[in-house]
């Protein structure tokens, strides 16, 4: 029977693998491969052909010995966290991924459970083996870990087939646990009571025998790490971290020798867990049909995987009252906040606006906390940068659900700029909600002089206002270009080809290169603008505050009347297209 799985596993992989290359001949897909396996050798493989030299932070130099003693009880403990979370995070039903034509083709053959496990563990591998190489072609940098690309794929490859394992285990023994009596709310009660247990028996050793953190750990990475280290050896994580310390090892082998007499120990782990899932008599084949057409669903798009609605979504609260008569797109507007939860309406917004001012205005009262009042606001620019850049990219698969439901949508008795409007409305209000209050929080700092003595608290204000008033137009703007992207382009930007692949990386590059390109060009004339704003309020005034306030009103007509011509512009568009006739075949 395992020859006939491995039979199975081998021709898909060549028939997947023939697939990708017969599609090359389409120029989307040609100039695809050449952009991600241009990505991957600058990235990655250029570095396979160099030469590892040392990593320096803060100063830190390490020879692979001191290395290997500092970071193993670190990657024990990260290990630690991962096999915990997989006992809280895990349903009370245990189940298998597999695709469609698998459940189809292997479920109802005279196939016996253990059968399908292996199936499902030799399939594994092949991700197992991909991620491993990946990774092993960036840690050959990490020359102060020794070692060879080998040994460094090997170690990753032992690393990942033991989670692998561990993850399969757990599900399978919570599924048990569950037809005992142990429902999932008890299970993660439990999981997270010898959690907090843990921890405070560790931070009362840490307490009495351990002194405390100064800023001297912080003055190069050897001591941070060091520092780590002796908090990790606090009883009684040392029993837990003993295990999965030999699991990283042979990662962190110096030599070839001592890779050898590393890996012993977790290949005995290994062929345990293996056991322990071999042995587990659970009926998983129910629960990974269910898992598998989930799957599938949100592979086909029909269920979207971010803020995807459970059946119980049903009673959702409405975000706002809705006239019946009005303004189309804001229907559209509520209709997807009902979508999205009620986690993200107004009064969410407004709750947690409330308590992080509140907690920043606190901290900057009082002398001792203003340090921190400026890493909290710190932490909110940086991830508020992060969401600005990153957010409309990742929004893209909106832009495709409209293509998806374009003959639907265009019996709408609506206009196409109202549809295009309405769609973009709610990610909008999302993304510019979370934004103002990060504009808050800085303004804050601000105008405590804790940036610049410069900033007073009125240009403080004044400059917190016209933030607020560039964001909506510029987020319009960031969102809209997806659905220039997909409107115009749908040969490239809806793919018809199934499974991931680095053909379709390299398509996403090219968009995230034209991207930028095509933003850039928009925000030139609202720069231009701003700038020429500022120089004439200067002739005219020495006000500097109404100099910036003048300048963000100005950058801001600018920015809105790009996002109304944009609007019309893919309004237009939206009623022209046909779906039949463009789409990729």
């Amino acid at each position: 029977m395992i020859g006939a799985l491995l039979f199975l596993q081998f021709t898909s992989i060549k028939n997947s693998l023939r697939q990708r290359f017969l599609r090359l001949r389409h120029p989307r897909y040609l100039l695809g491969a050449l952009a991600g396996l241009a990505y991957f050798y600058l990235v990655f493989a250029r570095r396979f052909f160099g030469h590892g030299q040392p990593i320096t932070v803060h100063g830190l130099t390490l020879d692979p010995a001191a290395a290997t003693a500092l970071i193993e009880p670190i990657a024990a403990f990260v290990l630690l966290i991962i096999l915990a979370i997989s006992w809280v995070v895990p349903s009370a039903r245990a189940s298998l991924i597999f695709t469609e034509a698998e459940a189809a083709f292997l479920f109802p053959a005279p196939i016996t459970r253990r059968s399908l496990i292996h199936f499902k563990l030799i399939k594994s591998q092949l991700t197992v083996l991909l991620t491993s190489l990946v990774l092993s072609l960036v840690s050959n940098r990490w020359a102060f870990l020794g070692g060879s690309i080998i040994t460094h794929a090997l170690g990753w490859w032992l690393i990942f087939s033991f989670i692998n394992l561990h993850l399969i285990g757990a599900s399978f023994t919570s599924d048990r646990l569950a037809t005992a009596g142990l429902t999932p709310p008890r299970r993660r009660l439990v999981i997270l009571g010898l959690v907090l247990v843990l921890g405070a028996v560790t931070g009362i050793w840490i307490r009495d025998h351990l002194s405390s953190f100064s800023g001297e750990e912080l003055k190069d990475m050897g001591s941070f790490l060091g520092y780590v280290g002796r908090l990790l050896e606090a009883p009684p994580l040392p029993w837990l971290l003993w295990p999965l310390r030999w699991v990283a090892r042979p990662f962190l082998a110096n030599e070839v020798s001592s890779f050898l007499r590393t890996l012993w120990p977790v290949l005995l782990l290994c062929a345990g867990q293996y056991l322990w899932i071999i042995r587990a008599e659970v009926a998983f084949e129910e629960a990974s049909l269910a898992a598998s057409q989930k799957r599938a669903e949100r592979l086909a798009g029909r269920r979207p995987l971010l803020f995807a609605r459970s059946a119980s979504a049903s009673a959702r609260p409405a975000p706002f009252g809705l006239k019946p008569t009005g303004f189309p797109a804001v229907a559209l507007l509520w209709s997807n906040l009902i979508a999205v939860g009620p986690r993200y309406y107004a009064r969410s917004w407004a709750l947690l606006a409330l308590v992080l001012i509140t907690l920043q205005q606190w901290l900057l009262s009082h002398p001792a906390h203003r340090a921190k009042a400026q890493l909290l606001g710190t932490m909110a620019g940086v991830l508020g940068a992060y969401a600005l850049l990153l957010g409309p990219i990742f929004a893209r698969r909106g832009a495709q659900r409209l293509i998806e439901r374009l003959d639907a949508m265009k019996a709408y008795p609506l206009r196409g700029w109202e549809v295009i409007l309405g769609e973009l409305l709610s990610a909008i209000a999302l993304l510019s909600a979370a934004e103002w209050i990060v504009i808050a929080l800085l303004a804050l700092i601000a105008g405590n002089g804790l940036i610049t003595r410069e900033f007073t608290p009125l240009l403080a204000l004044t400059g917190g206002v016209g933030l607020a008033l560039l964001v909506p137009p510029l987020v319009g703007l960031m969102f809209g270009l997806n659905y220039v992207g997909i409107l115009y382009f749908p040969a490239w930007a809806v793919s018809t080809a199934p499974g991931p692949g680095i053909e379709k990386g390299g398509q996403r590059l090219i968009f995230f290169a034209a991207y930028l390109l095509v933003l850039l060009i928009c925000l030139a004339p609202a720069l231009g603008m701003g700038a020429l704003v500022f120089f004439l309020a200067h002739l005219l005034s020495d006000s500097f505050v109404l100099g910036l306030g003048l300048t963000a009103l100005g950058m801001a007509g600018v920015l809105a009347i790009e996002f109304a011509a944009m609007i019309w512009w893919l309004g237009a568009r939206y009623e022209s297209f046909d779906v039949s006739a463009e789409l990729p075949r």
